[in-house]
């Protein structure tokens, strides 16, 4: 059992890696073409993050994707 709580800390780890990566890379991101990312925010009460991102008014684009208005 104890391998198996192991395996699964190195897992754990890894995800939050992945996250950490790419918010660092979303920070370094500017295009007027990009949702701009502002912050992340780790909820010290939960296993929740946060994301702070721009707003846009007129919805996700998948919205327009499926319609075929895109």
């Amino acid at each position: 059992m104890e391998r198996d709580k192991e395996t699964h800390k190195v897992e754990i780890k890894t995800a939050l890696q992945q996250v950490e990566r790419e918010i660092a890379l979303m920070k370094k991101l500017s295009h007027p073409n990009l949702v701009t990312f502002y912050e992340a925010i780790d909820s010290p009460d939960s296993d929740l993050l946060y994301m702070v991102i721009e707003y846009m008014p007129l919805g996700e684009i998948l919205t327009y994707q499926n319609d075929g208005t895109f």
